[in-house]
């Protein structure tokens, strides 16, 4: 534990450039965490530092006056208590990020690129897996007889295992959530030009079929994207009050329907309830009972098994200590090799003809994200048992049908909401800025660009002091390289706090997009969009 404020994060901060040490202050400063920095310019002041106190945390500089490249890691993890260990670069050197990471770093960030959202995740991953790997330190310096030993250092294994997989599936994860970014905002942009297309030709118009079947088209890559993008933890999932019984009943009897597969369902009386997104949840639900139908097709049985759980000891490795709901799928399919069995959950990995291999990688990193775990135990010829543990939640659910929460059906014709009004756009992506101002003149208003919040900044305050004011800005949340939309944001509403702002994101590892109504954004835009969209959302925040 730090030794000065244990509420705050406590940071070492050793960089010898001034100019650096003040743009890594800020980032801290808007990453909305409590902290404390302590600030090193020489190795030697850093080392002094470390062996005075305990910290959390240090960011730490590899080249310094009194100290060069991987050495000077080295010496700071010699005079280290333990503390959490982030490396900053001046440049994308992916050798010496790996030399540090498999030296005993916990992430490298070059800053020239970070933005207070890279800073914030780095940190909370780090200070997590640091925690993770001094548990496993003290479990295994406890030990006391030999069949403790035998047992912790089993426990411990599997503990590693967890950790090693987690991590090799956060750095995969960081390419999908560019993948999914990137292909959201061409997705947005084709989306875009069908919208326009589609007015201006009118649907009486000879070719106004095609443009539906091409926007049909283009709305079912939706549907990768989000794999990716619940595979790469694209912020929060939106979590409620959730008995999950039913909604296991229902997976099951959609999925099933037809198939040679019985299934058979037994749950506690009593069950728990559990804070979950109910749609990232259905999707976990899916992938397994679809995974188990295909593993027996000559048929079989499929047993379900929900029940409480209470964790006490290690007998989970990947768990806390604490109460969990676990949701169990058992098979008696042709069952999987050992050597398979310990790459299901990495992406892409898949034994089907058909199939992306993404459905059992992002079932992990939904429950992951749900502060639980996902397990396999399978045999050749014998079948395959699944285990989800999802914690228990700490609030009473309410008793509401699934059924009264059907979707509403959307109307034949869409209906376009024009208006006027100035808007300004901030977004990276010159295709994906000029497709969101053709449409948004379409609808009528008037529109200027910027490429990152620096300039939507400088632009928003030069218009309101003009006498000529933007009525809504639309912000791309992520900027590679830049200042993103949320932190702009939250600069402006200073400025003016009647800032009419929406976030618009093809991927993002803030929350706004699920809870944008703690943040300064009056709505979010998930891309792809549609021109219907874009104009309900003007339409109601201008006319509101």
């Amino acid at each position: 534990m730090p030794t000065t404020n244990p509420k705050k994060i406590e940071i070492l901060l050793i960089e010898n450039k001034g100019e650096d040490a003040t743009q890594v202050t800020k980032h801290l400063d808007l990453s909305k965490l409590d902290f404390n920095v302590s600030v090193a310019t020489r190795l030697a002041d850093g080392i002094e530092q470390l062996k005075a106190r305990r910290f959390d945390l240090a960011l730490l500089n590899l080249n310094l006056p009194d100290s060069r490249d991987i050495d000077t890691l080295h010496r700071v993890i010699k005079a280290s208590q333990g503390e959490a260990i982030i490396v900053l670069t001046d440049t994308d050197d992916e050798i010496l990020s790996l030399k540090a990471l498999k030296l005993g770093a916990q992430d490298s960030l070059n800053k020239q690129r970070i933005n207070s959202e890279d800073m914030r995740r780095s940190i909370l991953h780090a200070l997590e897996r640091s925690n993770l790997n001094r548990s496993l330190e003290a479990r295994t310096e406890g030990v006391q007889c030999q069949a403790t030993i035998l047992g912790d250092i089993t426990n411990q294994k599997k503990a590693e295992d967890e950790l090693f997989k987690s991590e090799k599936l956060e750095s995969i994860s960081l390419l999908a959530g560019g993948i999914a970014h990137d292909l959201n905002n061409m997705l947005t942009a084709i989306l875009g030009n069908i919208s326009i297309l589609r007015i201006e030709l009118g649907e009486g118009n000879q070719h106004s079929a095609k443009l539906v079947a091409a926007e049909k088209a283009t709305l079912q890559a939706r549907l990768l994207t989000q794999q990716l993008l619940t595979f790469a933890k694209g912020g929060a999932p939106a979590l409620e009050v959730t008995t999950i019984s039913e909604m296991v009943e229902e997976c099951a009897q959609f999925i099933l329907r037809g198939s040679k597969v019985k299934c058979s369902i037994e749950k506690e009386d009593d069950l728990w309830s559990v804070d979950a997104d109910k749609g990232q949840i259905s999707q976990v639900v899916n992938n397994l009972i679809i995974n188990a139908n295909q593993a027996m097709p000559d048929g079989g049985d499929i047993r379900i098994r929900m029940r409480n759980l209470q964790v006490r000891h290690s007998e989970v490795p990947a768990l806390k200590l604490g109460d969990y709901i676990c949701i169990e799928v058992r098979d008696e399919g042709i069952g999987i090799s050992p050597q398979n069995l310990k790459k299901i959950f990495n992406p892409y990995f898949t034994t089907k003809t058909k199939g992306n291999g993404l459905g059992l990688a992002s079932s992990y990193s939904i429950i992951t994200m749900h502060k639980g775990t996902i397990t396999a135990e399978s045999s050749i010829g014998k079948g395959s048992i699944f285990k989800v543990y999802l914690p228990k939640s700490m609030q009473i659910a309410l008793a509401k049908s699934n059924h009264v929460e059907a979707e509403k059906e959307e109307p034949a014709n869409e209906k376009i909401h024009r208006g006027k009004g100035r808007i300004l756009v901030m977004d990276d992506m010159e295709a994906m800025m000029i497709v969101a101002g053709e449409i948004l003149t379409v609808l009528g208003y008037d529109v200027e660009y910027s490429t990152n919040g620096n300039e939507a900044i400088k632009a928003y305050k030069t218009a309101k002091d003009a006498g000529n004011p933007f009525d809504a800005c639309v912000f791309d949340l992520t900027v590679p390289g830049g200042m993103g939309g949320e932190e702009a944001a939250n600069i402006l509403i200073d400025y003016d706090p009647n800032l009419v702002a929406i976030a618009s994101s093809g991927y993002t590892t803030s929350d706004v997009m699920s809870d944008y109504k703690n943040s300064a954004f009056k709505a979010v835009l998930p891309k792809p969009y549609r021109i219907k969209e874009i104009s309900e959302v003007l339409h109601e925040l201008l006319n509101s």
